[in-house]
């Protein structure tokens, strides 16, 4: 007769039990160190931001330089028109645009069309125009455009009550 097996081997010296399919590592081996990444994250935004700054650095921050429109004089260097204009009432819910290099932002709520800003972006490596429109009640279609030195930047359409448009260009 032979003698009964034990239900489970013994299992050898160095094994360390862990989760089903773990392998255990052989002795004397250590596992790889972990890679730091956080350093490289901060480091790239720490270094986005500097960018920014030398690029927005010496802006004015007086914010709008007054209206332009029919008449007004030419634009400085980085200035630029904003220009609004719309069919049916002629009236503007909103608009809101950037005022400066460090991407401030104002807005006039029920002006009357056609509207125009000029604003000084200041000569950063950024100069980012944007304005955002939406026709007010009985407009029909509104219609946003950014010049600067009389050329057209970008000039958008949009149709509908309440439609919403918006130019950005730099």
């Amino acid at each position: 007769m032979s003698q009964p097996t034990p239900p489970h081997p013994t299992p050898p010296p160095h094994y360390q039990p862990g989760p089903p399919g773990y392998q255990p590592s052989p002795p004397g081996y250590a596992p790889p160190r972990k890679k730091r990444r956080w350093p490289w994250i901060v480091g790239g935004i720490v270094a986005f931001f500097v960018i920014i700054g030398i690029a927005a650095g010496g802006g004015d921050n007086s914010g709008p330089t007054g209206n332009g429109g029919p008449g007004a004089p030419a634009a400085e260097a980085g200035e630029v028109v904003y220009e609004v204009t719309g069919q049916g009432t002629g009236e503007a819910m909103s608009i809101t645009y950037v005022t400066n290099a460090q991407f401030n932002q104002a807005q006039e709520n029920g002006a009357s069309l056609p509207w125009s800003k000029t604003v000084d972006l200041g000569n950063g490596l950024f100069n980012l125009a944007s304005v955002v429109a939406q026709a007010g009640d009985g407009t029909t279609s509104i219609t946003c455009k950014i010049t600067k030195d009389g050329e057209v930047l970008v000039e958008n359409t949009s149709t509908g009550q309440y439609a919403l448009v918006t130019c950005s260009g730099s």
